[in-house]
């Protein structure tokens, strides 16, 4: 009987809890803007090229929800509602995993979905979170009892939709390595370093294939402070503690003073996920951070309220449920206010009246457990190969990231940020001159800009509205020569100008001459053609490469010819193709150039879509007027295409 009857309280009191989150989530609306636009058009669009929102790397959810019938806002918000509930029910299963009575998992049910973070999400239902609130403490769960490729598979699933949820792998790791517990320990460990891996895979394809980035976010900026200087200084340091004393106060009070009353499971348990919490408190904003965490916080909260009377756990729920309403108004600082003050009133009470525990902390413990067998060591350190592999990736794009913005080569090879999907391309070849240096702009960058020059297009008569991309593929030395290579490596770009810019050629000290190109120095550019960034750190920038002017016999002046127009021949297969030549040129050059010019216009000089700048009566390299002269030359190619 007495069990039927705890059955049916339970069940009453989920309902009733049910039944006031679909009350909040049908009351509470957001008053800022909100990412609801960034999730819908992953949802309709499941890749959303060039993105630069953090979110866009978080998909699972929105392919999901999109794709299901009804207005959507209805449909994010039965999401949140069903996530915290799930998420609210994980720890109740969690707490009496971990040894809790029942009278305190019920009133760890409440500090689950009626937090500061399932709130939240009741007000602002577009995001990842409700998914991994309600997936987190199942997969601790599992992990805690041994069922470690179960949580392992669920949380590969669950990265496509938040990074958060390879965390309890690393969580439980930690826990196994300081409760004695090896086998669980390796297991979790290796499950976290393969689930890693493929977040960090996903995030580099979402990179490399789609031109991602995080745009401005601070948590992509672990020098700068991450997100949480950002925070403090967006709300300033008083008001940020005081959110934090305000959401949180009451229910860390009791966890930290449940911990000295709780179980040995439960003190390693938050003890592992410390240092998680901390980091995810530097690269989130701390509020919402800190709810991740609601598998280790609310058990040792919800301790002390074994035993507890009803009207002491019903007053600190309500008080709770009030304090965390994410509401403006007037009238919210004195209710809220008054709410806090019973909150953390019947707190201290709670923690007071409670008998103080024998002091006893046996933390560590001596593991009898047998050692692993070789095999699964073996299989652990490939596993964490695998994983310093992809993080090495990582910090090789994120380097090209930090410079690539400041003219910095991207993870391409060419110089300046990634071109957009949808822009329009100048595909600009030369040698020194155009490889340039990252600062000041070099001229292939002031040619972008007078090519998005709304009023010179409007000049020459240019009126697509597409953005103008330039790229730069320049050549430290032997650039004609490379021509032909650089093109078949670029051709995936599909460029619809191509530029050569001859007449600057310079040769390596010391070294052979250079046929395919210095990125092809790199086994990984060509195999793949992802430059990395690492090897020019101690390598050198190829701008930083000893050349000398090139002193061309004729032989090799002829081999030179030959190799441009036949680079012109290949680049006119597919895209409209501009030959400059370099300013200044000496007499006995000139009479070269004046030549080369002969043989090109006699093969080409009927195409519109080729075209022969001379620019060898410019005396300053450092005027304007080349890249001026260049640009007005792409927009007559770009009209006559019209």
């Amino acid at each position: 009987m007495a069990a039927d009857r705890d059955r049916i309280l339970e069940l009453g009191l989920a309902a009733l809890l049910g039944l006031v989150l679909v009350v909040l989530a049908s009351t509470l609306q957001p008053d800022y803007v909100t990412d609801h636009e960034t999730y819908e058009r992953i949802g309709r669009e499941f890749v959303v090229p060039d993105c630069s929102s953090l979110h866009c790397t978080r998909v699972l959810v929105a392919w999901v929800i999109e794709h299901l019938p009804g207005p959507s806002l209805v449909k994010w918000k039965t999401y949140a509602v069903l996530g915290n509930l799930l998420a609210a029910f994980g720890i109740a299963r969690l707490c009496r995993r971990l040894g809790l009575p029942r009278d305190a998992v019920r009133v760890a049910v409440g500090m689950s979905a009626l937090g500061a973070g399932a709130q939240l999400t009741l007000l602002d239902p577009h995001s990842s979170d409700p998914f991994i609130y309600a997936l987190v403490p199942w997969i601790v769960l599992w992990l805690y009892d041994g069922r470690v490729w179960p949580a392992a598979i669920v949380a590969a699933v669950a990265v496509w939709a938040k990074e958060f949820a390879a965390v309890p792998l690393w969580v439980v790791a930690a826990y196994g390595v300081i409760a004695g517990r090896p086998a669980l320990a390796a297991r979790s460990a290796a499950a976290a370093a393969l689930v890693t891996t493929m977040w960090v895979a996903m995030q580099a394809w979402f990179i490399l294939a789609h031109n991602y980035t995080y745009g401005d976010n601070p948590s992509a900026n672990l020098l700068d402070g991450g997100y949480i200087v950002k925070w403090v200084n967006e709300l300033g340091p008083a008001r940020a503690a005081a959110s934090l004393l305000l959401h949180f106060g009451p229910l860390l009070f009791l966890a930290v003073r449940g911990w000295w009353h709780s179980d040995r499971p439960i003190h390693l348990l938050s003890l592992a996920a410390l240092p998680a919490l901390a980091i995810f408190c530097y690269v989130q904003q701390p509020d919402r951070a800190i709810w991740n965490f609601q598998f280790a916080i609310v058990p040792l909260a919800a301790r002390l309220f074994a035993g507890a009377r009803v009207w002491e756990s019903a007053a600190w729920l309500v008080a709770y449920a009030i304090t965390n309403l994410p509401v403006e108004g007037d009238w919210r600082l004195p209710i809220v206010g008054t709410a806090f003050v019973v909150c953390a009133a019947v707190s201290i009470r709670i923690a007071v009246t409670r008998p103080a525990p024998p002091w006893i902390l046996d933390l560590f413990a001596t593991s009898t457990a047998p050692l692993l067998s070789a095999r699964r060591v073996a299989a652990i350190v490939v596993t964490f190969l695998i994983l310093g592999g992809a993080l090495a990736l990582a910090a090789d794009i994120t380097l090209h990231r930090r410079h690539d913005a400041d003219g910095g080569f991207n993870v391409w090879g060419y110089r300046g940020r990634v071109v957009a999907h949808d822009s329009l391309r100048v595909a600009v070849l030369g040698g020194r001159r155009i490889l340039g240096e990252p600062q000041p702009p070099g001229l292939v960058s002031q040619l972008e800009t007078l090519l998005n020059n709304e009023r010179l297009r409007g000049d020459a008569g240019y009126v697509e509205r597409r953005r103008i991309d330039t790229v730069n593929l320049g050549e430290p030395a032997d650039a004609i020569l490379t021509f032909q290579q650089t093109l078949d490596d670029y051709a995936y770009l599909r460029p619809d100008v191509v530029c050569f810019y001859v007449g600057d050629e310079m040769a390596p000290a010391g070294n052979a001459t250079l046929r395919s190109g210095w990125r092809r120095r790199s086994f990984l550019f060509r195999t793949t053609g992802y430059l990395p960034a690492i090897p020019m750190l101690w390598n050198g920038q190829p701008e930083s490469v000893p050349v000398v002017p090139a002193a061309i016999d004729d032989a090799g002046w002829r081999e030179r010819v030959d190799a441009l127009e036949a680079a012109v021949a290949q680049a006119r297969q597919g895209s409209l193709v501009l030959v400059a030549t370099h300013p200044f040129l000496a007499d006995g050059e000139a009479a070269r150039f004046g030549a080369l010019r002969a043989r090109l216009t006699a093969r080409f000089g009927g195409d519109p879509g080729f075209e022969y700048l001379d620019l060898h009566d410019i005396v300053d390299l450092s005027s304007p007027r080349i890249a001026e002269d260049l640009s007005q030359a792409v927009f007559r190619l770009l009209v006559a295409r019209q």
